[in-house]
């Protein structure tokens, strides 16, 4: 899993919809089944599949599902510490937040964000953000980088769309509504005219090969 953030509660997320950018980005990766590994999924276009979750932040909400990672924090500042964490982090409550409708995403073939970059990952990112507190997701700002800075800016810049095809997922109530105008980034608007199939949550551990 990967977090992306910024210097701010304004920017952070390295996915944006209808231009707008959230604090935080969590990423959640998987590699496929077949190809045995991380190293030898990353030779192929199908590869990895990447679930991207936008975090929004509200002071008037304590997400306690990430609360044994936070309190890790103030350990692990320095660039090569690690910390046995003390208490439990439930994959099921990571992966499925109970904020988001997880049937209603978008998807797209693209690539890692960190390098090599490489055009290998299906992207599967939910449209509704899930929430953190200002104090929470200013604890990820406290890490260090290897300069001794304060880590505060790890996210890629929003890149050009080129010629990717980009695809939301229809919820069957909202089928008649499949061919709005939805603005993906600040450079392009695309109309989603295709209805793709609906993974139910259950199934996705099947799915991504775990």
């Amino acid at each position: 899993m990967h977090f992306h953030w910024g210097s701010d509660d304004k920017e952070g997320s390295e996915d944006r919809i209808n231009n707008i950018a959230y604090a935080m980005e969590l990423h959640a990766v998987f590699y496929k089944k077949s190809y045995g590994s991380m190293e030898v999924a990353m030779h192929y276009a199908d590869g990895l599949a990447v679930l991207a979750y936008f975090v929004e932040v509200d002071n008037n909400k304590f997400n306690p599902v990430y609360e044994p990672l936070l309190a890790a924090f103030p350990m692990i500042e320095e660039v090569n510490t690690n910390v046995t964490l003390n208490g439990p982090i439930y994959p099921e409550k990571l992966l499925l937040p109970g904020e988001i409708i997880v049937s209603d995403y978008y998807t797209y073939h693209g690539s890692l964000t960190t390098p090599p970059c490489s055009e290998v990952v299906i992207w599967i990112d939910f449209k509704d953000p899930f929430r953190m507190s200002h104090e929470q997701i200013e604890a990820f700002r406290s890490i260090k980088t290897f300069d001794n800075q304060k880590l505060t800016h790890n996210f890629r810049p929003v890149q050009k769309l080129e010629d990717r095809k980009i695809f939301r997922n229809v919820i069957v109530s909202d089928l008649y509504n499949s061919g709005d105008i939805k603005t993906v980034s600040s450079s392009l608007s695309i109309t989603f005219a295709a209805v793709l199939l609906t993974i139910p949550p259950e199934l996705w551990f099947a799915f991504f090969g775990l």
